[in-house]
């Protein structure tokens, strides 16, 4: 569980959010990632040994 009782800041916020895809990790989970809260760069630093899966988006065809 967070050690967080309440969010007062957006760093507050992304440690929550880091925390919780460690445990999905962990556990061996997957995430789907918001990208208006998460970029794939910030994943790919907090976490350099998950695997990602390219999504193929219609701009990419």
């Amino acid at each position: 569980m967070t050690r967080f009782s309440q969010i007062r800041t957006s760093q507050d916020y992304r440690n929550i959010i880091v925390e919780l895809e460690n445990l999905a990790f962990m556990n061996h989970r997957t995430i789907l990632p918001n990208p208006t809260v998460r970029t794939d760069k910030d994943l790919r630093e907090d976490h350099p040994t998950i695997r990602a899966v390219e999504v193929e988006t219609e701009e990419k065809k």
